[in-house]
């Protein structure tokens, strides 16, 4: 969720005033998008997504949620495809324009 609410916060205006100021929130998505893209094997499986998360009682219930493939449901892999296509539209937003 972080990569796709930077993406789209910068790719809106609605982070950051500007110039230089949205510079290290930009290199904070790339590097989020880095550390996500690297969860997805050339499978395409992606992993280390938790399965939904209900109220729990103690904080080693939170920890004990399965993070495979077919535990993070369509969910997990939802969350990771708006994530690449808001982040995509980021970069091509930064992108100089062609002739046209």
């Amino acid at each position: 969720m972080a990569v796709h609410v930077l993406s789209q916060g910068l790719l809106h205006g609605w982070l950051g005033i500007g110039g230089n100021a949205t510079l290290p929130l930009l290199t904070a998505t790339r590097h989020a998008w880095a550390g996500l893209a690297a969860q997805v094997p050339p499978s395409g499986n992606v992993t280390g997504v938790c399965m939904g998360t209900g109220i729990m009682a103690t904080a080693a219930a939170y920890d004990a949620r399965g993070t495979a493939f077919a535990d993070s449901g369509p969910g997990g892999v939802g969350v990771v495809l708006k994530a690449a296509a808001s982040y995509a539209a980021l970069e091509r937003s930064l992108q100089p324009s062609g002739p046209g």
